[in-house]
């Protein structure tokens, strides 16, 4: 286990280290470029920053393939060409349905536009996503599901800080989500349940944001 999370730390090191980098602002240019998009080379690197510490920050175990700076070139690329896609679809959807978009997105950044996408879909996803009860300890499925779309919407509501950048910050957000869904409850069940659901909440948001990402390759 300790392997492993050195082994992701450094990983998430050398994918922040290309997208911060020059060649990932020439791929942004380029990408820029090539779809016509409204927005510049450095809001779409913004985005893929948030992209990065976010879905790295949930996982529990290492990406399979990404060891060398080359390999997080083209996990980085990767990020930075689907964060391209999303603006593409959004510019879409304000030409087809411009009264049906949030007003923070009609009238907000283009790299906030790129955001509300990203985590509509992640929400949506959680929603609907399976939750296996026979691996959360206890925790029910809903209660899981319901804490991670709590949890992902404090996210998304403090994007724009950055401010979940590791595992810890992550689980400080888990904890403030299993308190507003166990309002209710008496302090013991509260307790039960961070210490139950934490994980299968982490696992559940990583996995669904590694089927997002392997749905667009």
């Amino acid at each position: 286990m300790a392997d492993d999370a050195a082994r992701l730390r450094g990983q998430t090191d050398l994918v922040l280290a290309w997208v911060t980098g020059d060649d990932a602002r020439r791929s942004a240019q380029i990408l820029v470029a090539r779809h016509g998009l409204d927005l510049d080379a450095g809001d779409l690197l913004q985005q893929a920053w948030v992209r990065v510490t976010t879905s790295l920050g949930v996982r529990t175990v290492p990406l399979p393939a990404v060891d060398s700076p080359q390999d997080a070139a083209r996990y980085g690329y990767r990020i930075l060409a689907n964060l391209a896609i999303d603006a593409v679809r959004a510019a879409h959807r304000r030409a087809i349905s411009p009264i049906d978009i949030d007003a923070r997105e009609a009238a907000g950044p283009e790299d906030s536009v790129l955001s509300t996408v990203f985590f509509e879909e992640l929400l949506r996803r959680l929603v609907a996503a399976s939750v296996s009860p026979g691996n959360c300890g206890g925790c029910a499925p809903d209660v899981v599901r319901s804490i991670a779309v709590r949890a992902v919407q404090s996210i998304a509501l403090e994007r724009e800080r950055a401010d979940v950048a590791d595992r810890g910050d992550f689980d400080s957000i888990v904890d403030e989500a299993v308190a507003r869904v166990s309002g209710g409850a008496d302090a013991s069940t509260r307790r039960k349940r961070k210490s139950r659901c934490v994980g299968c909440v982490r696992e559940l948001v990583a996995r669904v944001m590694t089927d997002m990402e392997v749905g667009r390759e």
